[in-house]
């Protein structure tokens, strides 16, 4: 009978550690992809595809006019802020407004009168607006292209947030565009919003 030397069961031994190793990696490999299909699936099952999933017909600071804001907002998915010609669009895990804000910290925004917005901001949303604009004398008009009664914070705080926009100084309109299926309920909505 043979026997193994001391070196060949070493050598052995490292191609086993090997093999197992590299099916160790491949199994790995293979079933990370397997949950982000597994998990991107259930957002869509759900409803909720992630922004990464949703591809946007322009990006985000890219400049347009006003009616293509408007086609862009609603045609597509996922909320779209425009101010001064240029387009902030909602990211996963980030609301369009805190894109916006993120992406105009450092200019000066005492010249945006203006804010036109697909989804109308959910309370936390509304705090930040109201913070970020608290030193600019003359609030912009925020015109909302429908009432946003979503997962994020209940239906009436965000009703209270609006609320507040308009007690700080913000005019609440609605965004009248053809396209806009929401106006008249939005429009609506924000005439009563004192009520």
């Amino acid at each position: 009978m043979a026997t193994i030397s001391d070196e060949e069961q070493v050598t052995i031994g490292g191609i086993v550690i090997l093999i197992v190793c590299s099916c160790l990696v491949i199994y790995w490999i293979f079933f990370q992809k397997r949950n982000k299909r597994i998990k991107r699936e259930d957002r869509v099952s759900m409803g909720r595809v992630d922004e990464a999933y949703r591809p946007r017909p322009v990006a985000t600071g890219s400049h347009c006019s006003l009616d293509e804001a408007a086609h862009y907002a609603f045609t597509n998915s996922g909320t779209l802020l425009y101010a001064r010609g240029t387009i902030y669009w909602s990211e996963e895990y980030k609301h369009a407004e805190e894109v916006f804000i993120r992406k105009t910290r450092d200019e000066d925004i005492s010249n945006i009168g203006t804010i036109w917005i697909k989804n109308s901001p959910c309370s936390k949303c509304a705090a930040k607006l109201i913070e970020y604009f608290n030193l600019v004398p003359n609030k912009p008009t925020v015109y909302i292209g429908k009432i946003w009664r979503g997962e994020y914070g209940d239906e009436e705080s965000n009703k209270e947030g609006l609320k507040k926009m308009k007690r700080k100084g913000f005019k609440l309109l609605v965004w009248e565009d053809d396209k806009n299926e929401d106006e008249e309920e939005t429009r609506e909505y924000l005439r009563n919003i004192d009520m």
